[in-house]
């Protein structure tokens, strides 16, 4: 089974479970502080770590390991071993993207889903994501040359792609709080695995192009509720349009003066938070 952090404020065993899945691909912990505050507020929250190169045997291919079908089997087998109920699933990004696909196999077994900053499934959308970031990139002084100097500069894929983490930041944020003010930020560090994250991505662009995702979403009966950043590169409104053609009880709501990741945002987070509290108590 893949590694878990269980976050339980107050040791209560019959609180709501949520499984929150966190970004990248590939991207462990990200998740973290959401998992941390959800706790907080009267949840039992299950944290999936996702499957990376530690676990990979170097005589395996890396293409068939990191696959959506993969994701998909670990995290069955861990709800099956782990939550009592149907699960409240929130994924963040890649993890919104993931949710879908686990929601679109196994309906019947999921509770109320929740996507943020949920990736993209289109090429036309990720047109409208890859020029955003690009002008972003090109209107912040001396950021263009950081980027282009990472393939030079740095060659371990790895450390890398945490330097291109860092840097992005600046393109997908609005105004993020100091870390020191995010609960669960210094406690539980990403760990980022550049493999993983080229082979799931490049899996998940596969089946997009063979026709199974989005349409594989019709499957999905559980209510769903995206939540989107008006300052996010992603595309959210054109995403959401896209995504309700295959589930009309989809709500969207966007938060105002927030990037990509809400839970680090000072002037979206205290909404983000309620948004998520006030949708699931309609939905027991």
């Amino acid at each position: 089974m893949i590694t878990f952090r269980i976050h339980n404020q107050g040791g209560h065993h019959k609180k709501r479970e949520i499984i929150v899945l966190h970004g990248g691909p590939a991207a462990a912990g990200s998740a973290a502080p959401i998992a941390q505050k959800l706790s907080q507020d009267g949840f039992t929250v299950i944290e999936p770590l996702q499957r990376d190169t530690d676990l990979l045997h170097p005589s395996e291919d890396p293409s068939k390991i990191f696959t959506v079908d993969q994701h998909v089997r670990d995290l069955h087998e861990l709800i099956i071993a782990k939550c009592s109920v149907k699960p409240i699933i929130l994924g963040e990004s890649w993890g919104a993207m993931l949710a879908l696909a686990y929601a679109a196999r196994y309906p019947q077994i999921v509770g109320p889903l929740i996507l943020v900053g949920c990736g993209t499934f289109s090429e036309d959308t990720r047109s409208v994501l890859r020029k955003t970031i690009t002008d972003r990139i090109d209107q912040a002084p001396g950021l263009k040359d950081r980027f282009d100097s990472l393939e030079s500069d740095i060659e371990d894929p790895h450390t890398r792609m945490q330097q291109h983490i860092k840097l992005i930041e600046k393109v997908y944020n609005y105004a993020k709080l100091p870390e020191a003010e995010i609960d669960g930020y210094a406690e539980h560090p990403i760990k980022l695995d550049a493999v993983a994250h080229k082979h799931t991505w490049c899996d998940m662009i596969r089946l997009q192009k063979e026709g199974m995702y989005p349409d594989a979403f019709k499957a999905i009966t559980s209510p769903v509720l995206m939540i989107h950043g008006s300052h996010d590169p992603h595309p959210g409104i054109e995403t959401y349009e896209l995504l309700k053609q295959y589930m009309p009880q989809m709500d969207y709501h966007e938060l105002e003066r927030c990037g990509h990741s809400p839970w680090v945002e000072r002037y979206a987070r205290t909404e983000f938070f309620s948004r998520i509290r006030g949708w699931l108590a309609l939905r027991k």
